[in-house]
């Protein structure tokens, strides 16, 4: 397969694929969402899939170790890190639970058929939701203020990638959102190693952010409506999702291309190191 020509940090493609060395693979994913228009043409998530695939069939198996480049990732579809990056790398199915709090004065206002689509949009694009419970709230919350759910959560294997080595996913503070949605379902599954820095936050789990527009202005801006708890008990909003592999602070290299990626810290730490 010949290889990408890229020359910036930023490049034109959302998913970029590179060899860094013989045993060692490298994939780029710029944003979970490439444009305004991807969230009502959604053919980019199976063409980066075939991207990443075409990709590792190429390699015939030789890659010991995978790296993901989500570092900055601002996020989009979370129905893109689940299908792209998550079941192609799925032998069997994986769960997950999840604990979620939400206003309970939002859900009481807010009309029934609008909370159906809006949990529609996280109960299907991201992991299944299998099951629904209600819970008690964590100690220091007013079970008269929020209502916690437990959500369990499945995924299916699905158009297998030709790798069975160790995958280790770069992540850093500019991970939020969709992206965050993810890296936090990575860290709650085990199946690959994260690596980096603490990510911004801001996953979504019961109900997807509605839009509101502001009345006088009609700036228009999405605001998150529940509270995902962390499996260490921290608040997925505040804290984000720590790495499994803490590296100094750095920043990104200058472009993606074999010879700056090879200078990165974090990447001859995965290489050398690991």
């Amino acid at each position: 397969m010949k290889e990408e020509k890229v020359h910036t940090i930023e490049p034109k493609a959302n998913c970029t694929c590179l060899e860094l060395t013989d045993e060692v693979g490298y994939v780029r994913i710029k944003a979970c969402m490439p444009g305004p228009l991807s969230y009502l043409f959604r053919g980019f998530i199976k063409k980066d899939r075939n991207k990443i695939s075409t990709f590792l069939k190429h390699s015939q198996g030789k890659y010991s170790k995978l790296i993901i480049d989500f570092r900055n990732n601002g996020g989009g579809l979370p129905q893109y890190g689940y299908d792209v990056l998550i079941s192609p790398f799925l032998d069997e199915p994986a769960m997950y639970s999840q604990v979620v709090g939400v206003k309970t004065k939002y859900l009481a206002d807010t009309d029934k058929s609008v909370l159906e689509f809006l949990r529609k949009d996280v109960s299907t694009q991201k992991a299944h939701v299998i099951r629904v419970t209600e819970t008690q709230p964590p100690e220091g919350f007013d079970p008269n203020q929020l209502t916690f759910y437990d959500l369990t959560r499945k995924i299916e294997p699905r158009n297998r990638y030709d790798f069975k080595g160790n995958l280790y996913i770069l992540i850093n503070g500019g991970c939020f959102s969709a992206a965050e949605d993810y890296i936090n379902a990575v860290k709650r599954i085990g199946f690959a190693t994260l690596a980096g820095r603490n990510t911004g936050g801001g996953a979504a789990g019961y109900v997807a952010p509605p839009f509101i527009t502001l009345p006088a202005s009609g700036m228009a801006f999405r605001m998150e409506t529940d509270l995902v708890i962390n499996p260490d008990g921290s608040y997925d909003e505040i804290s984000g999702t720590p790495p499994d592999i803490e590296f100094p602070d750095a920043d990104p290299p200058a472009s993606i291309t074999k010879e700056d990626l090879l200078k990165d810290t974090w990447i001859q730490k995965i290489i050398y190191d690991l």
